[in-house]
């Protein structure tokens, strides 16, 4: 690659960067100071969250929990009791309703049963 020569009395642009970080000279506008030195700051909050993340990471994860947890069984046990009822609230209706006398059906459960069973005979 062919290296580029500056010319005389012209300064290069990069002049000011000293480590990758724009010097604050008393050349430099006082605007730009203050933007310089909001970004250091912010470098500093990004090295602290990165730090923090690190320390979170490394910690022993909360769940699952290592004792018993009483909350969980007992949640479960209310959500099967739930389940079993709703089953048991089912069964029972439908064995009423074969069980009654047919007097006691409604009138137009009975026609429908008495249709259905004329369609399976014939």
């Amino acid at each position: 690659m062919k290296e580029r020569r500056r010319r005389p009395g012209r300064e290069h642009r990069r002049s000011r960067v000293h480590d990758g970080r724009v010097g604050t000279g008393p050349e430099m506008p006082a605007e730009i100071n203050d933007r310089v030195a909001q970004l250091d700051q912010l470098r500093r909050q990004v090295a602290q969250l990165e730090s923090d993340i690190a320390a979170g990471l490394s910690r022993e994860p909360s769940w699952p929990p290592r004792t018993y947890y009483t909350a969980y069984h007992l949640l479960a046990g209310m959500v099967l009791g739930l389940i079993a009822s709703a089953a048991s609230l089912v069964f029972n209706i439908v064995g009423a309703a074969m069980r009654s006398p047919w007097n006691t059906w409604p009138q137009s459960l009975k026609a429908r049963l008495l249709v259905i069973s004329r369609l399976a005979r014939s």
